[in-house]
């Protein structure tokens, strides 16, 4: 009796342990399922500005880059690039109605990040361009690791930044 409860007890324990590490994979999946999308939607709006950028009908900046970027340039079907990684983020969180993209000001007319390139707030867009540079960027959600959100921020971005937290002097 005591052998067959030790056993059953054994199968419980790694019955466990297998549902846990599906669970975890799972998760793992979802994440980088979510971190693809996001890189894609940075790919499809970095297009729509490169190709408005060449249409005279389009407003531009000294630089030549449309001054702001409209949803009206995208699919009426599929509606604007989403950020999955903020989406996911808010709706665990409760946030609703985040703005989709922040554009530069003069101040950073040089910079080629957002000085916050994390959404730390509800207010922070999903995405962030410079009209002066061209240059579209995806903000990451808080992280526990500041090395996790860095890393993910660089791979949606197709960036090397060091830091999420390094400070970019205008024109560098």
């Amino acid at each position: 009796m005591l052998k067959w409860i030790v056993n059953l007890t054994a199968l419980i324990c790694l019955a466990g342990a297998g549902i846990g590490l599906s669970v975890h994979l799972n998760q793992e999946t979802e994440s980088e399922h979510r971190a693809a999308q996001t890189a894609y939607a940075v790919e499809v709006i970095t297009q729509v500005v490169d190709l408005q950028a060449v249409k005279t009908s389009t407003q531009t900046s000294i630089s030549g880059w449309p001054e702001k970027i409209d949803p009206a340039w995208f699919d009426s079907q599929k509606g604007v690039p989403r950020n999955a990684l903020v989406d996911e983020a808010d709706a665990r969180a409760g946030v609703p109605g985040r703005p989709w993209v922040d554009v530069a000001g003069p101040a950073e007319a040089g910079l080629h990040h957002p000085r916050i390139r994390q959404t730390v707030n509800g207010q922070l867009a999903m995405f962030w361009y410079n009209p002066a540079l061209g240059v579209v960027r995806a903000r990451v959600p808080v992280l526990v690791s500041d090395s996790d959100a860095t890393d993910l921020y660089n791979e949606v971005n197709r960036t090397r930044l060091v830091s999420l937290f390094a400070v970019e002097c205008a024109g560098n």
